[in-house]
């Protein structure tokens, strides 16, 4: 596969050993700055586990120019959007940002690596933050704490051992003497690397980071861990049991990165084998297990082949229990791995192997934080960055024999560590309060940086409709040889009527294939081009999203697409099959606390209505319907005039209405979905009994504007600085002045005409955050948006929206929300203009007229606290 050239990758280093990497990419007026610290949770003491984490929510909270609290408020004033993340190698803070304001974010970066202010009264509240985050993320989310039990054994010879959020007993003992020794040996500039991607050059960049870093003295670095050569391994095994986990598997090998593989070749190879095995609708193992012998209702595969130890090739499956179990599903799954030690792949399974990777790595071209993010990544697993341009020519060089010996070698029975899930029940375990402080800035560069300037040029949308009724949306981008293609049915859950599921079904068959091709044939042709689509639901649509090159690739895809959607074979013995995998998201859902809730608030709010039933249908009703209901909903709902399309990409207005007219052509016409009004608001209190470690809230309120009215971006703004964003009254509250609770957020959520609030907490401190959810929301009733707070929230939003309109992929998902509302073509350039003239009046007004604080439904999931 053929793909286009990126700009070089350039790069110098300071004297104090601080390296810099530039990829220019003029295509948005944006750069994504990233500075990665080399030092992960990999080099966490015994009984230290979560200390680096920690250390990175502590660098948010003050330095000798930014009091606690100011740094997330000044990113956002400067249209970035603040984040960081620990890895078991890095520690990164990222941003992304008009590219004049670049030297603002250097010099926050630079002043926080030598004055980060480290308080007490913060570490306290910020632990019990880090103790929320790991009981909201993985001790409630039964996936996620097996998947981390199969890591600790899995690298149980290694440092990457060690969880990066820490072990619940270690994060009781941190204390501010550790946090600032970590910060002291670490947080050094020739520890360092900066990586800058975007519309900025080499001579602007080594200026900058001169002026800003320059003056910071390298200092002698701990010594720290080296990878060490292969040893011999021992085949592992355990068994978890938690409620809420389906039966099955994590294989995990212990295999080379790039860093440690004999050659680049060896590492290749290894990247290739998820794509042979489990990567894809024609992998081995969906095509066989999945579909053939149906023994497995999912199959995934990953690898991690940057790192700078020894990695893990990891394979999760979910056995089919009408036909398997967890040992003979992974006994059947060990077989076709086994095949490939034995057996080199044949020419055409390789190449459409190939041209995934080679299409995913265009795709992440589009995005400037994933093209910062692989370079960090680079340097962080101690490989040069310079290699990434010779990626293409190793993948493409890999032979089948290269494969087969990777195979061989390293997928082993002693490298092997399995860990069966299985589903039983666990405890949980609370946290307590902690201190605030306040803020301010003294930032010698925030003066030369307009933050008034707010003006965002929204591109160019056409807009037109079909003869046979679709809305098509287009937004020409020609930098790049890639095309993203939407599909909008109006063929949601909504309209399933008295069989609750019959939507998520007919569209989980739509590859199940076609009328001249079957499903292996489909995927094969499919492929075997390096396209890629995806398929989802919810309870007004169903989204179907082609991304693939142009040239000789989108046609033959879209052909491919087309035929999916408007001529599937959708046989009953294909429906047969995928029935159990339905059954098991229904199972997954009521296993997530936050899922459940919503569930539990819809069929309270919407009772027989089409919205109170879950999207994924019911075990009784998912078991009534029959392929003759599939047909005939297929034949209504997949109609030309109940479909939006939205593209985005390197085509013209004229290839575009091309594509629209063949995409119709072939579809059902003449047939629409109407739209059922909704019952009236009903308030209560429900409570779910939910064995967790805490217990999730649901606060639901109507809200009954809609995009396009005249008064949806004030509500959009007022509801930003409620809860939608990090600064938010809410956030504050919670997490900033108490320490409750890792994250809370509020909503809109316009089909349902709903405002929504969540957050979750210690059980014990259940009653007392709504309490306080309901006092700020309350006093901002009465009291509205300040001018300061609006005005933070208005920055953040022209951000969010300066960010989405800069990669294809974000693009066409914006135009294609508009499309849903059957917005006109200058929606997006009317909705900024009107964003930017919204006053704290407005927003006060728009939230008092359309919410309404005294009609709520609370929905709590969890164990009931002690009396």
């Amino acid at each position: 596969m053929r793909t286009s050239l990126s700009p070089p990758l350039q790069h110098f280093t300071l004297a104090n050993g601080l390296t810099v990497y530039l990829r220019e990419d003029q295509r948005a007026p944006l750069v994504s700055v990233q500075l990665w610290y080399h030092v992960g949770s990999s080099q966490e003491a015994t009984g230290q586990s979560g200390l680096c984490h920690l250390v990175e929510h502590l660098m948010f909270e003050g330095s000798s120019k930014l009091a606690p609290g100011q740094y997330n408020k000044v990113i956002t004033q400067l249209g970035g959007n603040p984040n960081a993340f620990t890895s078991p190698d890095a520690t990164c803070f990222p941003v992304t940002l008009p590219a004049d304001r670049l030297e603002v974010v250097l010099e926050i970066m630079a002043d926080s690596m030598v004055t980060a202010t480290l308080g007490e009264a913060v570490f306290a509240r910020e632990l019990n933050v880090v103790k929320a985050e790991r009981r909201e993320q993985t001790d409630s989310v039964p996936m996620n704490l097996a998947r981390e039990r199969a890591l600790i054994l899995a690298n149980s010879h290694m440092p990457y051992a060690t969880p990066t959020v820490g072990h619940q007993n270690d994060l009781q003992h941190l204390d501010i003497s550790a946090v600032r020794a970590w910060y002291d040996d670490w947080y050094q500039p020739n520890n360092a690397t900066l990586v800058v991607v975007g519309n900025t050059n080499l001579q602007a960049l080594r200026a900058m980071a001169e002026r800003q870093f320059g003056s910071i003295a390298r200092a002698t670095l701990p010594k720290r861990w080296t990878p060490e050569p292969d040893r011999h391994f021992k085949h592992r095994c355990q068994t978890i049991a938690l409620k809420g986990l389906h039966p099955g598997a994590i294989l995990s090998f212990n295999v080379p990165s790039l860093a440690t593989a004999a050659t680049p070749a060896q590492a290749q190879a290894l990247r290739l084998i998820p794509y042979l095995l489990a990567k894809g609708y024609s992998s081995r193992l969906f095509s066989r297990c999945v579909r053939g012998d149906e023994s497995l209702l999912q199959i995934s595969a990953d690898y991690q082949h940057l790192q700078r130890g020894d990695s893990l090739l990891t394979f999760e499956l979910a056995a089919n229990l009408a036909n398997a179990t967890a040992q003979s599903a992974t006994a059947r799954v060990l077989q076709e791995i086994e095949q490939l030690r034995l057996n080199a792949p044949d020419a055409n399974e390789l190449s459409r192997a190939k041209n995934h990777l080679l299409a995913q790595r265009v795709f992440d071209r589009d995005d400037m934080d994933k093209q910062a993010n692989t370079i960090g990544t680079y340097a962080v697993s101690g490989l040069d960055p310079a290699q990434l341009d010779q990626e293409q020519r190793w993948i493409e060089n890999v032979t089948a024999e290269e494969v087969r010996a990777a195979a061989h070698d390293f997928l082993s029975h002693e490298r092997l560590t399995i860990t069966y899930l299985q589903g039983e029940a666990q405890p949980s375990d609370p946290a307590p309060e902690g201190p605030h402080e306040q803020s301010s800035t003294a930032l010698s560069t925030l003066g030369d940086a307009d933050l008034a300037k707010l003006k965002l040029t929204a591109p160019e949308v056409h807009t037109w409709r079909t003869e046979e009724g679709t809305q098509v949306t287009l937004v020409e981008t020609h930098q790049l040889p890639m095309v993203d293609l939407i599909l909008n049915f109006n063929a949601g859950s909504r309209l399933d009527g008295d069989k609750p599921g019959l939507a998520a079904l007919t569209m989980g068959m739509l590859d199940e294939g076609t009328q001249d091709l079957d499903a292996r044939q489909f995927a094969e042709r499919f492929e075997q081009l390096g396209a890629k689509y995806a398929k989802s639901i919810s309870l007004s649509q169903v989204t179907i999203h082609l991304r693939s090159m142009t040239s000789d690739v989108f046609d033959p895809a879209l052909d491919l697409i087309i035929d999916m959607v408007a001529r599937p074979a959708l046989n009953s013995g294909e429906l047969d099959a995928i029935k159990p995998q339905l059954l098991r998201m229904n199972r997954q859902q009521q296993a997530d606390p936050r899922q459940r809730a919503q569930q539990a608030a819809f069929t309270h709010l919407y009772g027989s209505h089409a919205y109170g039933s879950p999207v994924y249908g019911t075990a009784e009703s998912i078991g009534a319907i029959t392929s003759s209901d599939v047909r005939d909903f297929h034949g209504q709902a997949y109609s030309a005039n109940n479909l939006h399309i939205s593209l985005v990409g390197d085509l013209t207005r004229l290839e575009a209405e091309s594509i629209a007219s063949r995409i119709c052509l072939a579809l059902p016409q003449h047939w629409a979905a109407a739209e059922q009004a909704l019952p009236a608001f009903n308030s209560g209190n429900l409570h779910l009994e939910h064995d967790s470690p805490g217990t999730t809230l649901l606060m639901l309120m109507p809200a009954d504007v809609q995009p396009g009215e005249a008064d949806h971006p004030a509500l959009v703004l007022a509801n930003h600085v409620l809860g939608g964003m990090v600064d938010s009254r809410l956030f504050a509250h919670l997490r900033q002045h108490h320490g409750m609770t890792y994250a809370i957020g509020s909503q809109l959520a316009p089909l349902n005409h709903l405002l929504c609030i969540n957050w979750e907490v210690a059980t014990a401190f259940a009653e007392a955050s709504r309490k306080q959810v309901e006092d700020v929301l309350l006093t901002y009733i009465s009291e509205g948006p300040g001018a300061a707070e609006l005005e933070l929230a208005r920055q953040a939003m022209i951000g969010d929206l300066r960010r989405q309109l800069a990669t294809n992929y974000s693009r066409v998902k914006l135009i294609a929300a508009h499309g849903d509302h059957w917005l006109p073509a200058d929606a997006l350039p009317t909705y900024i203009e009107r964003l930017l003239a919204v006053t704290p009046e407005m927003a006060h007004a728009a939230f008092k007229s359309h919410v309404d604080p005294t009609q709520k439904l609370i929905v709590s999931v969890g164990p009931t606290a002690d009396q």
